[in-house]
């Protein structure tokens, strides 16, 4: 069982997407980038008892009512790789500079791409570029 969840991105799809992720991946918790030492310090104590913590505005919601309120988003049904994959084209990259920015292959990439698109519903780049510009966030 994994026991932390890092991720140095603010979520791309709503500020639930990477709790949720780290939760689904059986996480203790999970910690936003700019989280206070306050909060590293509940994580820790939450831990120690085997309890779930949530930093920041999605913390302010218990662990299982996060993960009900998202399981219908899309980009939960894709894997992790998949997901960032999802985010790269999302803005607006083309195969090549994705499969540069990741050290995978052009054709690896273009399989994700392909099982973003089957388990997503979408059919075109167009459409994975429309969904990530409408189910992003800003940074904080």
């Amino acid at each position: 069982m994994n026991n932390a969840y890092c991720n140095s991105e603010y979520a791309s799809e709503n500020q639930y997407t990477y709790p949720v992720r780290a939760l689904k991946a059986d996480a203790l918790g999970y910690l936003a980038k700019y989280t206070v030492s306050d909060d590293l310090v509940k994580a820790i104590k939450q831990a120690l008892y085997r309890r779930k913590y949530i930093s920041g505005s999605a913390g302010e919601l218990p662990a299982g009512t996060v993960i009900e309120h998202n399981i219908d988003l899309p980009s939960t049904l894709i894997l992790d790789k998949e997901f960032k994959v999802l985010t790269l084209i999302g803005a607006s990259k083309n195969i090549s500079q994705v499969s540069d920015e990741l050290y995978f292959s052009v054709h690896t990439i273009n399989n994700y791409n392909l099982q973003i698109k089957e388990k997503m519903h979408l059919h075109t780049t167009a459409d994975i570029i429309r969904y990530v510009t409408e189910n992003s966030s800003s940074r904080p």
